[in-house]
């Protein structure tokens, strides 16, 4: 089977790690990359622009910011694949850049064939599924439900507070220590929408605000999510 070929936009401004990732890539016999580079921010948005097929982005830049950068192709387009990698190994970061909105985080410490190979594969793999979904969509219409998607995640997360997490945190520890079941959980869920409820006619208007958070704490507790009404 011939090579895929792979058009990679690699944000980069040191000489020496370019070289590297470039080694890197020419073993990966299933792939043919063709790479574009990008020195800073401005560099990498303009040349994200004109397309690509992935992209691997370095978090430090000397002209710009990593996670601007990210968040700034994220707004562009919601699909394509985006690895980050970053010389500055931690779990903040990498937390950051997950939620901005890339595929993988990879420290540069950690950086070889093997785990950059399997963190494309597993990122064009998800990119191709998608666009395999979304084929009968119209592409303007996909970039409009990505902004739409993150609009409500910022709003979410600007209204929430920094301490709501804390919280989560603290109902996840009391729901193991009870060793909480989906059942109890579900029905918590539920006394919990009628106590935020001034009548029963605004039950359905409450349970689509609150849901996630049972969503979240079965997926902590559980590793899926329960039917809810």
């Amino acid at each position: 089977m011939s090579a895929r070929p792979v058009r990679l936009l690699h944000v980069e401004d040191d000489a020496i790690q370019r070289k590297l990732v470039a080694a890197h890539l020419s073993k990966l016999g299933e792939y043919r990359f063709t790479v574009a580079h990008a020195d800073g921010e401005e560099d990498a948005v303009a040349r994200f622009r004109g397309g690509c097929d992935c992209v691997l982005l370095d978090y430090n830049l000397a002209e710009g910011d990593g996670l601007n950068c990210l968040r700034r192709l994220r707004a562009l387009e919601p699909v394509t694949p985006i690895i980050a990698v970053s010389g500055v190994a931690t779990p903040q970061i990498a937390a950051d850049l997950l939620e901005a909105g890339a595929d993988d985080y990879l420290p540069k410490s950690g950086l070889g064939t093997d785990s950059l190979g399997k963190s494309l594969k597993a990122a064009l793999a998800r990119a191709d599924a998608f666009r395999h979904r979304a084929a009968d969509l119209d592409p303007d219409l996909v970039t409009d439900l990505g902004r739409r998607f993150r609009e409500v995640c910022e709003e979410v997360v600007g209204k929430l507070g920094p301490d709501f997490v804390a919280k989560l945190d603290a109902l996840e520890s009391g729901a193991r220590t009870a060793k909480l079941s989906m059942a109890q959980a579900l029905r918590f869920f539920e006394t919990a929408c009628e106590g935020l409820n001034r009548g029963a006619d605004e039950v359905r208007t409450v349970k689509p605000v609150v849901r996630p958070v049972m969503f979240e704490l079965m997926y902590r507790l559980f590793d899926e999510t329960p039917a809810v009404a």
